[in-house]
Order: structure tokens, then sequence, then C-alpha cells
């Protein structure tokens, strides 16, 4: 569970530390409200529901098969573990199917039993989860977040970080 948490921090600091810095300013507020807007209803509306999820989990199927994520190099003395429970893809690996790579995703965490798709950004992030058959354990792969299910087997979350 130690494990799961700090990857999920990290993935987020990751992510959001390498998005564009924006204005603060009020209007700089209102423009990355909207921007978040956008983005999530272009990932609500980017595919049928039904065919992501199936893309989603033939990637979870095959997980070991794309691309690591460079971002993500695991040292110490929990590598392997961490290694052995969680696949950090390469978002824009050719070999993941179109409908995944059309999310135009900042990062891919991949287990065996469910799989995240995060578009991140300064102010929180959003994405998918996609469990496998039977998989209900969202909470906790997103923790924070406020969570949507879009169908059973896939929910849609959004993070906002505290400014």
């Amino acid at each position: 569970m130690r494990i799961v948490l700090f990857s999920i921090l990290c993935f987020a600091f990751i992510v959001g530390c390498e998005q564009k810095q924006g204005d603060n300013s009020q209007g700089g507020a209102s423009r990355q409200q909207q921007v978040v807007t956008q983005t999530k209803d272009r990932l609500l509306h980017s595919a049928d529901p039904q065919i992501l999820l199936a893309a989603f989990r033939e990637v979870m199927h095959t997980r070991k098969n794309f691309q690591k994520d460079p971002r993500w190099n695991v040292h110490g003395g929990d590598a392997a573990e961490v290694e052995a429970s969680v696949s950090f893809i390469q978002p824009n690996d050719t070999d993941l199917p179109p409908v995944i790579r059309g999310l135009r995703a900042d990062g891919i965490r991949c287990y065996d039993d469910h799989l995240d798709i995060v578009v991140g950004g300064e102010q929180g992030s959003l994405g998918f989860v996609a469990g496998a058959e039977g998989f209900t354990n969202i909470a906790a792969s997103v923790s924070g977040a406020k969570i949507e299910k879009v169908i059973d087997g896939l929910w849609f979350y959004e993070v906002r970080l505290a400014k």
C-alpha cells in the first residue's frame, strides 16, 4: 500500500512539474479553469467508453510489452518490488492502441488489476482509471480525487491541487 501511495504522489508531482507555468493572476485562474473544462470535455467525449475500456484492458494484459516511460527510474531497496507491481508506460508508444494515444496522456501507470491514464497540469490532473473485471477499489487508486463512474469498470477522475 505504501508503494502504491508513493507512486501516485510521485506520478502527480512529476506530471505537474513538467507542465508549463501559467499566469497566477485572476485572469490566469479563469483561463486555467477554461483549459481544465475543455480538457475534461475532450477526454470524456474522445471515444465510446466501451471501446476505451476494451483498449485499457488490452494494455493491462500486455503491460510489460510497452516502452517504459523514461521519467520513471526506480532505484533503491524497493525498486524490484515496484517494477514488478507497476508498469510506467511511455504515453506516445506507437504500440499503444490509437484510442489511447489519442487521449494525449501525460502518463500511464498500469498494474495487473487496473490502469491509470493521467492528463496533468499545474492545477491538478484529470484522467481515467480502468479496472480489470471485478475491480472496485477505485478510491485507493486516485486518493483525494473527484471520481465519476463512466461505465462499469471505467471511471473519470479529477484531482485539484491546493493553491
